[in-house]
């Protein structure tokens, strides 16, 4: 006698209700277990309207993070194994391109003297390493397997986590992509961090 084959008609099981012999839905597992280097490497793309304040980390080698990124970037520092390392690729808000990929080096820790532009929270500070700066177009995250950015893509806030595989492919494709122009040049010149908008059509009208 032929032995049975429970998933030969398994179509028409499915079609006419019948799941008895389907095997049950395992529950997901934790990023750590489908991918064992996340607990190694976190990959996150972060939005930043801030240019001047991203040259300035250049230099003082710690860059000040609002509170509701920088309390989403500790927790990824509290699942690490020891030497586990967050990466940042840094993509300017309204633009099609990033500027550049940094390495934290620390949990933040809380800026007293430093509100978030809405005053709404505090600011945290973390120390860094930019690993790379330049510009390069946005679409290489899609070309590492990546969502794209869109309109939606920062809603819920200015971190986009994406996979290990997909964080190394896409560093690897910004290390090698060629260096034409990079946010060194068009704040180097600058001596003081500049005024905002509205001061500064305050004083146009005023004169």
């Amino acid at each position: 006698m032929a032995t049975a084959r429970p998933w030969r008609n398994l179509t028409s099981m499915i079609r006419g209700g019948r799941k008895a012999n389907v095997p049950p839905k395992k529950p997901e597992s934790p990023p750590e277990q489908r991918d064992p280097l996340a607990a190694v490497y976190r990959f996150i793309i972060m939005q930043s309207r801030e240019e001047w304040r991203l040259y300035q980390s250049i230099v003082e080698g710690f860059l000040n993070i609002e509170q509701t990124a920088a309390l989403m970037l500790n927790d990824a520092f509290s699942r690490f194994m020891p030497g586990g390392t967050v990466m940042l690729f840094v993509y300017i808000e309204g633009t099609e391109y990033m500027c550049g990929v940094m390495e934290l080096l620390s949990q933040g820790t809380i800026v007293t003297t430093e509100m978030s532009d809405d005053e709404s929270g505090l600011m945290f500070r973390f120390q860094i390493n930019w690993l790379e700066v330049k510009d390069a177009p946005i679409g290489l995250i899609e070309d590492a397997g990546a969502p794209g950015l869109d309109e939606s893509s920062f809603v819920r806030g200015p971190l986009k986590e994406i996979t290990t595989q997909q964080g190394l492919e896409l560093y690897f494709s910004y290390v090698v992509f060629p260096r034409s122009t990079s946010l060194l040049e068009r704040c180097a010149f600058c001596d003081d961090e500049p005024e905002p908008e509205s001061e500064v059509e305050s004083e146009e009208e005023s004169q």
